[in-house]
């Protein structure tokens, strides 16, 4: 993954085309390798020393592209984990949604491991039972509790385990068995 403006003179990227194994500026043409040095200028003889473009690391799985984002430019300090049920033929075919909600991303992530707001927002009598840990970057919470449903009461856990504040793993038992697999990217500034 590459910066989304060509330093040269600040075209986006996004609008340029891949060629081989290089992006190719759609302005004057810069094309950048995978690791954000200029491979060729068309109408050049020499490339400029300092001519980069910042890059930064990746993982592929879980049907995702994982970025690694530091402002400073630091590698990785921890990794996220595959999320296995998306791969297992025992579970349903994945289903992708997608919401854009005006709130930071620290806000999505609190609301899996809050039980306080189960009674107000779902409607559960009671606040579940909740368990909490923290381990460095991730944190894991398991709410249990019984829904009342049209059939009886039903014990319910819901497992939330978030890794940085940008990617938690969400399995749901009891009243229905769900893995979701959670990703949250800001856009903007709001």
């Amino acid at each position: 993954v590459l910066d989304a403006f060509c330093p040269h003179l600040g075209a986006h990227l996004g609008a340029g085309r891949v060629a081989g194994e290089t992006l190719v500026c759609p302005f004057h043409a810069w094309a950048w390798d995978g690791q954000g040095r200029c491979a060729s200028i068309p109408y050049a003889k020499r490339i400029p020393p300092k001519a980069r473009i910042a890059c930064w690391q990746v993982a592929e799985h879980s049907g995702a592209i994982f970025a690694w984002y530091d402002p400073a430019g630091a590698a990785p300090s921890f990794d996220v984990p595959p999320h296995p049920e998306l791969g297992d033929p025992q579970w349903a075919p994945v289903e992708r949604h997608e919401f854009h909600v005006g709130t930071c991303v620290q806000e999505i992530m609190e609301n899996a491991h809050d039980p306080a707001h189960f009674h107000a927002v779902h409607g559960v009598e009671a606040v579940p039972a909740n368990a909490s840990l923290f381990d460095g970057p991730r944190h894991v919470a398991e709410n249990r509790g019984e829904l009342r449903t049209p059939r009886g009461k039903v014990e319910t856990s819901i497992r939330g385990t978030s890794h940085g504040m940008g990617v938690g793993h969400l399995r749901t038992r009891g009243l229905a068995d769900m893995a979701q697999l959670l990703l949250q990217t800001p856009v903007d500034a709001e």
